[in-house]
């Protein structure tokens, strides 16, 4: 009930901006294994508000502790995002990554991850990683096995660690998450 209550306000508020007028949020997906269909010379950056690059998994650095990682498969994330990022915020957009997606929830790593326990440090280590890289943000794509009150922890624990970052949830148009 809480979370549906959280959606509602979140929903609700978006509704109040659009009929105040407030511009659309206009932001695409542009996952890493798309990159090299569209470099980042190549994006239509003034047909966009944001750009949310993908994709960082969650991963467990020791008993009590998580962070996110590329993919064991692309050794050169942070240097191939970089270009992304500069040309983003060069155009005056916000860059954000992508957390998450299908199948990167094995072993339930989110579900520990935002447990009561740890979710304060994964989300201190996301925003350390993040903020790094030159991001203005995460979009939480858990996908699998969703504890929905733990996303809701790591959305509250991920602004406190993070006051000014752009923080999105992607669900479907019926509010699924």
């Amino acid at each position: 009930m809480r979370n549906a209550a959280l959606l509602l306000l979140v929903l609700s508020t978006a509704g109040v901006a659009a009929a105040q007028g407030a511009a659309p949020w206009v932001a695409p997906y542009h996952p890493c294994y798309q990159w090299g269909e569209g470099a980042a010379a190549e994006v239509p950056w003034g047909s966009l508000t944001h750009l949310i690059l993908g994709y960082l998994f969650p991963e467990q650095v020791s008993a009590s502790e998580y962070t996110v990682v590329p993919p064991d498969w692309y050794p050169t994330w942070y240097q191939d995002a970089a270009p992304y990022v500069a040309a983003g915020h060069l155009a005056g957009r916000t860059v954000t990554c992508m957390l998450g997606g299908a199948g990167s929830n094995p072993g339930n790593v989110w579900n520990n991850a935002t447990s009561a326990e740890n979710v304060t440090t994964f989300a201190a280590n996301i925003a350390a990683v993040l903020q790094a890289h030159g991001f203005d943000g995460a979009d939480l794509d858990w996908e699998d096995n969703v504890d929905h009150a733990g996303l809701v922890r790591l959305a509250v624990a991920l602004r406190a660690a993070w006051p000014g970052a752009v923080i999105t949830i992607p669900t479907s148009f019926a509010g699924e998450v």
